[in-house]
């Protein structure tokens, strides 16, 4: 091989790194709040809840069922929606240029419902696959959130952060357990009937709260049983928040890493 020829294809390389970068390069919409119902969310993949017309999910790469609805101009994405109409949102972050993809699921009723979250898509290889995951979201983690927390509108999104939570069990010593957000971590506490499980949420732009949702189950971690949820609680870092599960616990917010990569 030339060197000429070498040349070529590390041009060729670099140019697919670089196209790959953008389209994987995150998006970070913020409000205002009568649009998107949140002050801001962020993700490779973004949505927000419109009660009056549904889910809206944009991304930086196309997904299951998604189509062009524009591209990012400065600090601005204007486009328009099919079933949705004119998009015009406001960019704290996003790769300049950038074409995004959308869809519109009217499929779940909302109820009223506002929120937004952020995640990836990669992992999806129908929409059918992705509808049942948004679905999720807005059943099992903001409609929780939003009576667990004070947030008007409950915003979320996944970065692979690593969250540490103080839990202490009646009767016993409090334990750190370190957890990556949306992850689910359980233990059984020495001489209890049952295994409890914990999946925290980092909850809001500052990152300073976490929402956590508390199952129980009667037995071993895994042995026969029905595991049942306990609590969705909203924690901080001030002081322990008082669950009445069985058995009672206590459990605050003891730390949260930085983030180390968006989650898919």
């Amino acid at each position: 091989m030339t060197r000429r020829h070498l040349q070529s294809l590390v041009c060729v390389a670099a140019a697919l790194l670089a196209s790959a970068a953008l389209s994987a390069a995150p998006l970070e919409l913020v409000g205002p709040a009568s649009t998107l119902g949140c002050e801001v969310v962020r993700g490779e993949t973004v949505a927000f809840l419109a009660p009056d017309r549904g889910i809206v999910l944009l991304g930086t790469r196309p997904f299951p069922g998604s189509t062009s609805v524009g591209t990012i101009d400065g600090d601005r994405l204007s486009g328009s929606l099919a079933g949705y109409g004119e998009l015009d949102l406001q960019l704290a972050a996003g790769p300049p240029g950038a074409e995004v993809f959308g869809l519109l699921d009217r499929t779940l009723p909302l109820e009223g419902r506002r929120g937004c979250f952020g995640f990836g898509t990669r992992r999806f290889s129908d929409i059918d696959d992705l509808k049942t995951y948004l679905h999720w979201w807005v059943r099992r983690v903001l409609a929780p959130l939003a009576l667990a927390s004070d947030e008007p509108a409950p915003t979320v999104w996944l970065e692979g952060r690593m969250v540490t939570l103080e839990v202490a069990v009646s009767g016993h010593r409090a334990v750190s357990l370190r957890i990556r957000e949306g992850s689910t971590v359980g233990f059984r506490p020495t001489g209890e009937a049952s295994t409890l499980f914990f999946q925290p949420f980092v909850v809001g732009r500052a990152g300073r709260r976490a929402a956590v949702r508390i199952s129980v189950k009667q037995g071993d971690y895994f042995g026969p049983g029905v595991t049942h949820d306990a609590a969705f609680v909203a924690v901080g870092p001030e002081r322990p928040v008082p669950v009445p599960s069985d058995p009672p616990l206590e459990i605050r917010l003891e730390a949260l890493e930085t983030a180390v990569s968006f989650v898919d």
